[in-house]
């Protein structure tokens, strides 16, 4: 019974002390708050799934193959006829952009584009996270190339990609 009185004093008083802490103030964050906690959480859950594909024996490319598959209703449907390989570059800058890494469009024609940029994980900020869970450059590239690859061909394009020096080049061609 003493046990009993004991253990019940105890949670009586933890239980107190949780009580009696007073409610926050939460803050309000502004738009670029919101922004910057969007993204962050978005990076988390990315280098996460890659992680988590990599502990469960898939390689990176694979994972985003079957990511890029995935996606591949939504590329259709929003995809203008005849600007197929504009909407690929211009995600591809976008994504560039958003992993705080060069892009430049060296080449362009109707049917082929080269792009010339940063490796995705340059920023250390974004990498120290990636590095955290095991996730290396060398496999955010190769996901990379994967989701882009099987987005690239369902809408008739091929998909390469190469490391020179420090940069990535890219090259999309009409199939």
């Amino acid at each position: 019974m003493k046990k009993y009185l004991f253990y019940f004093l105890v949670f009586s008083g933890l239980q107190f002390s949780v009580s009696a802490q007073p409610k926050p103030d939460l803050p309000k964050l502004t738009e670029a708050q919101k922004a910057e906690t969007l993204a962050f959480n978005s990076t988390a859950v990315h280098a996460g799934s890659i992680a988590y594909a990599k502990s469960m024996g898939k390689t990176p490319k694979e994972y985003g193959r079957a990511i890029g598959k995935l996606f591949i209703p939504s590329w259709k449907q929003g995809a203008k006829s005849g600007q197929e390989l504009r909407g690929l570059v211009e995600h591809m800058n976008s994504v560039a952009q958003a992993f705080n890494c060069p892009f430049k469009l060296t080449s362009w024609s109707a049917r082929e584009a080269i792009i010339r940029r940063g490796k995705l994980l340059q920023d250390p900020r974004t990498a120290s996270l990636f590095t955290s869970l095991g996730v290396t450059a060398q496999d955010m590239e190769a996901w990379n190339e994967g989701v882009m690859g099987e987005i690239s061909t369902s809408l008739g394009y091929s998909l390469s990609q190469r490391q020179e020096g420090k940069d990535v080049v890219v090259t999309v061609k009409k199939l």
